[in-house]
């Protein structure tokens, strides 16, 4: 089916209640950009009208990998046309958040995600990484509540420090308050200043106290 076609009625309250209440948390916890929080939820608000539309389905936990697959590899609504490997990705990775996040709140115990499998991507050459993936390397960083030694080297990443560079910094290389951070280069890279993310910052403050 088609992913816009699908979404014309409205959907079930319960259902549309639900991801409501996993926005709100993830708006709260504050670890989205504000470019990927308006594609983030738009594509939870399109999930769940697609599974209501498609197939009836009036509950998270009644959501089956076969309902993740129809709306993973759905047709795009604007050309008809079957979504790249990368629009898969994406919104394979915007539902795994959506049900990691409501086991969390204790909406459901199961991810109907685990076991979808896509088609690898078939550009192998180096490229930026997507906000989405940003957002994902920064929640694994906060995996551990009590350590900052993983997000505090993901924000010097951030500010532009290479993995060879990040050792050699220290305290003293910080300047919170123009939030950059001295990077003292290497064998192939000149020293400079980096210019810290608002999260970057956030993160090493949290370390320094």
């Amino acid at each position: 089916p088609d992913v816009v076609e699908i979404t014309w009625r409205t959907p079930d309250a319960a259902l549309a209640r639900a991801a409501s209440e996993i926005a709100t948390e993830l708006r709260r916890r504050g670890q989205m950009s504000a470019q990927s929080e308006p594609r983030v939820f738009g594509l939870f608000e399109r999930f769940v009208r697609f599974v209501d539309g498609a197939f009836g389905v009036t509950s998270l936990g009644a959501v089956s990998i076969d309902h993740v697959e129809a709306f993973v590899r759905a047709s795009n609504g604007s050309t008809g046309n079957a979504p790249s490997a990368a629009t898969m990705r994406l919104r394979r990775s915007t539902l795994r958040l959506l049900f990691r996040t409501a086991r969390e709140l204790g909406l459901l115990d199961g991810d109907p995600t685990v076991d979808l499998a896509l088609p690898s991507r078939t550009n192998n050459a180096p490229r930026p990484l997507t906000d989405d993936e940003v957002e994902e390397c920064r929640r694994v960083c906060l995996h551990d509540l009590t350590s900052t030694r993983l997000s505090v080297a993901w924000a010097l990443g951030e500010a532009t420090a290479r993995t060879s560079e990040i050792p050699h910094t220290t305290l003293v290389d910080v300047d919170l308050a123009r939030r950059r951070i001295w990077i003292h280069g290497s064998s192939k890279t000149d020293a400079r200043w980096g210019a810290l993310t608002d999260w970057g910052s956030t993160q090493v403050a949290r370390h320094l106290r």
